[in-house]
């Protein structure tokens, strides 16, 4: 692109300044590393805003973190406008929020400085926030999934062509690492939260049934949470203690992904998270319940989706992986050509900032009436 004397045009540099929820980094928390770095790549600005204090982690080269206190009732105005104060020196010239959290805060930070608000939904929460918001300061909605982009197109929050896809970036594996030593007792991980919400209940009496039908595949629970007492309880009666193992652990959760052979998430995703992201990613075969707002498990492609998570479903699509390793092989190369083509960590950060600089385009570009 040139100008009108014939010289190159400049880019005007891009300020992003990203709000981040702590449940989302939570949750995605390898996703926002990558999209930071990546931006930085591309020469944007990149500008951290979080009441979570693990944010910092990502203080790195031009990356800033600004650590904020809670901004609930009552001196949720006075800690919005010391944000926005800190953030004064230099003006972003857009502000992105990912997360239901911080819609908010980013809300009135791009009012304070008049540039362009994006918001991100991850899950089902952030839509209903979206929802409440009503689109009235939003310039544009990014959607982490295909059903996601769906339901923002169905609830007509904002138009058409102000709504993106922009699916989480991961790095992957090179092959698949499920079932690559016969001589090793087939391992399930499941990182769900240990909670009446997440369905572990199920598939620990799903591994019962896999031990009446011959099958003492090591499961190992790497989530945590309040039902955990209950859930120890349950493999003693289910008579599989022997193979189950509560584990907090202390390696790269990438790296014990590619140890384990079948990833097993049982209940559906109501937001997208890392982990199943970081299943397929890392070459494991991968079985899910039907439903939930992610689209990477495509069944028989990608996945074994169970089309419920009752104890029957769960250990009747494990044992079709556990009884054809041949078949949980070619599930998990096809899931590394799918992260590979869809949710590249390049491709994240591109469309992004892509994003950015349309948006910044357009508010540099004035229609004249005739």
């Amino acid at each position: 692109m040139a100008d009108s004397q014939g010289q190159p045009a400049v880019e005007q540099p891009v300020d992003v300044a990203l709000c981040i929820g702590g449940e989302v980094y939570a949750r995605l928390w390898e996703v926002v590393r990558h999209l930071c770095v990546g931006l930085v790549d591309l020469n944007a600005r990149v500008r951290l805003l979080s009441s979570s204090s693990e944010i910092e982690e990502l203080t790195l080269g031009p990356i800033q973190t600004i650590v904020h206190q809670d901004l609930s009732w009552p001196l949720r105005r006075r800690r919005i406008g010391q944000v926005i104060e800190v953030l004064g020196a230099r003006s972003p010239t857009v502000v992105h929020a990912i997360s239901h959290q911080c819609f908010s805060l980013a809300q009135a930070v791009a009012q304070a400085f008049d540039v362009d608000l994006v918001l991100e939904v991850t899950g089902a929460v952030d839509l209903r926030a979206l929802k409440q918001l009503d689109g009235r300061s939003a310039t544009h909605v990014i959607a982490a999934s295909r059903p996601l982009l769906e339901e923002v197109s169905r609830l007509g929050l904002v138009p058409a062509d102000a709504a993106t896809l922009v699916r989480p970036g991961v790095l992957r594996s090179s092959e698949p690492s499920c079932f690559s030593r016969a001589d090793r007792v087939p391992s399930l991980l499941c990182t769900s939260a240990l909670n009446e919400h997440s369905a572990v209940g199920h598939l620990v009496q799903g591994l019962r049934i896999l031990k009446e039908r011959g099958h003492e595949p090591l499961l190992f629970l790497l989530g945590s949470g309040h039902a955990e007492a209950e859930l120890r309880k349950l493999t003693h009666t289910c008579g599989v203690s022997a193979q189950v193992t509560f584990a907090q652990p202390k390696a790269e959760r990438s790296r014990v992904m590619s140890g384990a052979d079948i990833f097993v998430q049982p209940a559906p995703e109501r937001a997208i998270s890392i982990n199943s992201l970081l299943a397929m990613a890392s070459g494991t075969a991968v079985v899910v319940c039907a439903g939930g707002v992610a689209d990477h498990c495509l069944d028989g492609h990608t996945a074994v989706v169970c089309p419920n998570n009752s104890p029957k479903s769960l250990a009747d699509g494990i044992e079709g992986l556990l009884v054809d390793h041949e078949y949980a092989r070619k599930l998990a190369s096809a899931g590394l050509d799918y992260m590979k083509e869809h949710h590249s960590v390049a491709t994240m950060a591109e469309r992004c900032m892509l994003l950015y600089q349309k948006l910044g385009l357009r508010r540099r570009t004035f229609a004249l009436d005739e």
